[in-house]
């Protein structure tokens, strides 16, 4: 059994389960999201492997089954936001005690990770990212992290003006009221008049 972890719409999902359809390879989507309010969960530590999910559509997934996982995309767990009942102290405890005991779960399985968690997170940090693909003797192209405009500059005209700019994070954000900002380079910036500190 292949256990997809990711939010319900994704495209990349529907054309992958249409292929292990086709293989044969039996497979169960799962959004950790609805742990908190749709997901029955029997987790007996010592015996995961007959621990059990029983989700809405009837489907009793048993832990022992799961040979591989896809961490996809995931949706954050959070309380739903029509419990308006509970104190944000409560919300936060409800969400930190439902990431704990669902990934705590996931990541004790005897499986074959895509993208396991631990791993994601790891490579979100770029400068890391850069110094294990030369240390693996990839090529990696001459870069800079700075805070100093003089150095951007420097950096800038070495290059003949054609530098890429990328975030050191993740590009989208949320706020507690689900508006978003996204960061989005579309053209060329000239750096000749960048103010110094």
């Amino acid at each position: 059994m292949i256990l997809i972890l990711s939010r319900d719409g994704d495209s990349h999902v529907r054309r992958v389960v249409a292929e292990l359809d086709r293989l044969g390879h039996p497979w169960y989507r799962f959004d950790p999201c609805d742990i908190l309010a749709q997901v029955q969960v029997t987790i007996t530590p010592g015996a995961l492997q007959s621990s059990t999910l029983r989700f809405p559509d009837g489907t009793i997934l048993c832990l022992g089954e799961i040979t591989s996982v896809w961490n996809r995309r995931p949706s954050p767990i959070e309380v739903p936001k029509e419990r308006t009942d509970l104190l944000a102290l409560e919300k936060t405890f409800i969400e930190r005690e439902g990431k704990a005991g669902v990934w705590g779960t996931l990541r004790a399985l005897p499986a074959l990770w895509v993208n396991h968690p631990d791993a994601v997170s790891a490579s979100s940090y770029k400068i890391r990212q850069l110094e294990v693909a030369r240390a693996l003797g990839l090529s990696v192209p001459h870069s800079l992290v700075t805070n100093v405009p003089e150095d951007l500059q420097s950096f800038y005209k070495e290059h003949q003006e054609h530098i890429i700019y990328k975030l050191m994070g993740y590009p989208a954000y949320e706020d507690s009221a689900g508006i978003g900002l996204r960061v989005v380079m579309e053209r060329k910036t000239t750096l000749r008049n960048l103010p110094s500190h």
